[in-house]
């Protein structure tokens, strides 16, 4: 069954890349995200004039869709790979990206759990040679343009693991964008702790629930934006439409498409579109 898994996952990925294009190559001020349609699951790209970043990668079956973006974007390697958490939803084709693509280094939460998406994707972190790292400590990734990244592991224990999420943080001049994973009430309140600086956008957890630490969190950081990574498998709560509504945040849902994001370094300027 895993051997035709991975088959499926070849096929769906070689698909993407000869029905896509080469992109433009950006300019050295540029940054691009893209949040991906995939269903009630997390991918997402960045990508500057110099280095591309996947955080995260779907389920099982979207590698072709996270292909497609790729050659969209003309990503031919993907230089860093932060895997915030280990559900399915969030490392599901991380074994067939590793397989197909030249992966520069790997950020995974320090624990282990017993699922074949971990399994696969240890797999072929060690059959495919890729640098990896577990962290427990912060990790800052700084872009030769001058772009930082913050990966914060959690010092809460790994039973739930949407609590044990990577958050990670970027910042370029005056722009910022915070990815919080799938961190619930109790991250969310350790991460508080740390940072509570103001975010233009946010990519909220957890796809589309709601609960009161976040409403508390996002009162603290009021970005203009926030995206959330939802489907047809679970409705976003309402409860989060009113949040971001009284908050004044344009609330972007990936259910509707692909949601690219556009930052210019030398304007200083950023806007986001749906496809």
């Amino acid at each position: 069954m895993k051997k035709l898994l991975i088959c499926l996952l070849v096929l769906s990925i070689c698909a993407g890349i000869v029905a896509c294009g080469e992109e433009t190559p950006l300019e050295s001020g540029d940054l691009v995200i893209s949040f991906l349609s995939v269903g009630k699951a997390d991918a997402i790209l960045l990508k500057t004039a110099s280095t591309s970043i996947l955080i995260d990668t779907g389920y099982d079956t979207s590698a072709g869709i996270i292909a497609d973006a790729m050659a969209r974007e003309g990503i031919e390697k993907i230089d860093y790979m932060i895997l915030t958490h280990y559900d399915k939803d969030h490392i599901g084709s991380a074994s067939a990206i590793m397989t197909h693509y030249d992966i520069g280094q790997v950020y995974l939460p320090d624990f282990v759990t017993d699922s074949d998406e971990y399994h696969l994707m240890m797999d072929a972190l060690h059959d495919c040679h890729i640098s990896y790292q577990k962290i427990s400590e912060n990790v800052e990734i700084r872009l030769p343009e001058g772009a930082t990244l913050t990966l914060n592991p959690t010092a809460l224990s790994p039973d739930d693991e949407n609590n044990h999420s990577i958050i990670t943080s970027l910042r370029w001049g005056e722009f910022s964008c915070l990815f919080l994973g799938d961190a619930l009430k109790d991250r969310l309140k350790e991460y508080e702790n740390i940072d509570t600086s103001s975010y233009d956008v946010v990519k909220l957890p957890h796809h589309g629930n709601y609960y009161k630490k976040l409403e508390e969190y996002m009162t603290t950081v009021r970005p203009a934006h926030a995206v959330v990574c939802d489907g047809e498998e679970r409705e976003v709560e309402e409860k989060l439409f009113a949040m971001c509504r009284d908050l004044g945040i344009t609330l972007w849902q990936t259910d509707a498409g692909d949601i690219r994001l556009i930052y210019r370094h030398t304007e200083g300027v950023y806007r986001l579109t749906q496809e």
